[in-house]
């Protein structure tokens, strides 16, 4: 069986010259709105990518000022269902706080796709999560409420994860909360960079769910 998704967007569209291009890394249709909006040019490469690598392909039809329509057609076979014996042997692995009502995290990820994974798995965990999709929203968010955690995406539109966190560092009554990087920024180096900035975590994308519970319970160990 092959399951064939599409996703259709009526954007600005893209140069015919540069759809044999997009899937390359750090390329994007259009540079000139990468800050505005966000991105860095991987997502489309790292889709087909994981696409080729089930077995499948993706590809995309676009003209200028008609929108686009991004294809996905990978092999589809039927796996197990999820049990609720498997969600509790996940859940009972995370650690509860002290109160047993699980941590009280601030999520900030622009991506609407990661958000909803990530709230979905941080409250069948326990926690008590709220999201947010920028750094300026996440500082607005840890000065009007309290929070255990915060989980900080790297790349966002307005302010970024970096700028963020050293915002959050530079207010007094912010600086001891925990924060863990997410980014998919994956080499070793680059781990050791965002733990040399001062970060107190790092978790690399996509997420994976016993590494996230793993890293929570250390950082929240220390």
């Amino acid at each position: 069986m092959i399951l064939e998704l599409e996703v259709r967007d009526t954007g600005i569209g893209i140069r015919h010259e540069k759809l044999d291009s997009i899937f390359d890394s750090f390329v994007q249709g259009d540079g000139s709105t990468s800050r505005k909006f966000g991105g860095s040019g991987l997502g489309l490469a790292i889709s087909k990518r994981l696409a080729e690598k089930m077995g499948g392909g993706f590809e995309v039809e676009s003209s200028l000022s008609a929108g686009s329509v991004f294809r996905l057609l990978v092999p589809f076979a039927v796996s197990h269902h999820i049990t609720p014996e498997m969600l509790d042997s996940v859940k009972n692995r995370v650690p509860p706080s002290a109160e047993g009502e699980g941590l009280r995290v601030l999520l900030a990820e622009d991506n609407s796709i990661n958000a909803l994974f990530m709230m979905t798995l941080l409250k069948k965990t326990g926690h008590r999560a709220v999201c947010v999709e920028n750094g300026e929203e996440a500082l607005k968010a840890l000065e009007n409420g309290e929070f255990d955690l915060v989980l900080m995406d790297i790349q966002m539109p307005v302010m970024n994860g970096e700028e963020a966190f050293k915002a959050i560092r530079e207010r007094e009554n912010l600086s001891s909360v925990p924060v863990i990087a997410l980014t998919a920024y994956a080499m070793q180096s680059e781990h050791q960079r965002f733990i040399d900035i001062g970060f107190d975590g790092y978790i690399s994308k996509p997420v994976q769910v016993d590494k996230l519970i793993a890293e929570i319970d250390r950082v929240m160990k220390r």
